[in-house]
């Protein structure tokens, strides 16, 4: 990568921290403030999950365009207390294993793909999706994770749904409405500072989940000066290459 293009990624990635800064809570801004995709008034009703829904996506390094694997979410389990969501490496690793009481609102699972933060249960729940969604609609929580261990993380979330855009995703043309999300979701682990997450994800009604996702996560080091302490973190584009909807 270029010298000129190291400094342009470094400078996008200040602008994506512009957090509240008395109670730690996440700022609006997110990566950038200018609206994603086209305005429409069209909502997007909740959707009926079934065992069986399937979706797999090819994984890149956002940022050296690698080649990182796939990874396959489906849906294993539908009751009357909800959904039971897993998502699995192409070897079978076990990378998430989400509870949702309702389509869109998560009460247990992973929100980061940090290996010290891939599990706990959310209180309140998480309104990963708060159906039905429109352009321009925002929601914003604070949620208490707390790990299998029983420490207990305090997490911020911004989110907005943004306009719609027309992709291919999984072999097919599809229409999907854009959802903007800014995440605190605390510490990344006792020796570092809070870990943040930034993501778009592209959601198509048609498949009853997500066409394509590109996040970026960052955290601070332990020390004063935190507008030079930023680490890097995960930082993954989700493309999806095939499906199958039950």
């Amino acid at each position: 990568m270029s010298a000129k293009a190291t400094q342009a990624d470094g400078a996008v990635s200040v602008g994506r921290r512009k957090f509240l800064t008395a109670s730690g809570a996440l700022a609006i801004a997110g990566c950038a403030t200018r609206p994603l995709g086209t305005y429409e008034t069209a909502e997007v009703p909740a959707p009926t999950w079934r065992v069986g829904d399937r979706w797999t996506y090819q994984l890149t390094d956002f940022y050296t365009r690698l080649d990182v694997g796939t990874v396959t979410r489906e849906v294993i389990s539908v009751g009357p207390n909800g959904y039971r969501i897993t998502t699995l490496t192409a070897e079978g690793r076990l990378l998430d294993d989400a509870v949702y009481t309702a389509a869109g609102i998560q009460v247990a699972g992973n929100l980061s793909e940090d290996s010290q933060t891939v599990a706990g249960t959310l209180a309140p729940p998480f309104e990963r999706y708060a159906f039905p969604l429109t352009s321009g609609k925002e929601w914003r929580q604070y949620i208490t994770r707390t790990d299998p261990d029983g420490f207990r993380n305090p997490v911020w979330t911004n989110t907005r749904v943004e306009g719609w855009e027309t992709i291919q995703a999984g072999g097919r043309t599809v229409r999907a409405i854009l959802i903007r999300r800014d995440l605190n979701l605390g510490p990344k682990d006792p020796f570092h500072g809070d870990l943040y997450r930034w993501e778009v994800e592209w959601y198509a009604p048609e498949l009853r989940g997500t066409a394509r996702l590109q996040m970026d996560e960052w955290y601070f080091e332990r020390r004063t000066d935190y507008t030079r302490g930023t680490l890097p973190g995960a930082r993954y584009s989700y493309e999806l290459v095939s499906f199958a909807v039950a």
